[in-house]
């Protein structure tokens, strides 16, 4: 069977977060930068890490002579944020440091940690 109350969770959040978008958006066509971070109550650098990771999509506007000008749609925002929820509920692997402390299993299910080894001729 299937769970049909998860997948009405997630149309009526964002039926939701659509009614907001348009409210914010205010009829126009798109947002810049600015504007986008008022309305979505983030730090520019914030958005700006997400559109140049390719998280968020944008449109370039002008010849970008000194300085890119980027525009955002409705739907630009909406599929930012479809594609959050799904990076969030799978956790990409880390890489790890070269030294860095392993987790090893332990009995009783937790998970412990092997202490890097030190250098010779190095006492702590």
């Amino acid at each position: 069977m299937r769970d049909t109350s998860k997948q009405g969770d997630t149309a009526s959040a964002e039926a939701e977060l659509a009614s907001v978008l348009r409210q914010g958006f205010g009829g126009r066509a798109d947002l810049g930068m600015e504007d986008l971070t008022k309305l979505l109550n983030l730090d520019q650098k914030t958005l700006l890490r997400h559109v140049r990771a390719g998280k968020l999509p944008f449109r370039s506007v002008g010849t970008g002579r000194k300085r890119i000008r980027r525009r955002f749609t409705m739907g630009d925002v909406m599929a930012f944020y479809r594609n959050a929820g799904s990076l969030a509920a799978e956790p990409g692997p880390r890489a790890a440091r070269p030294g860095a402390a392993v987790p090893s299993s332990t009995a009783g299910g937790l998970i412990g940690f092997i202490p890097r080894p030190t250098r010779p001729g190095r006492s702590r």
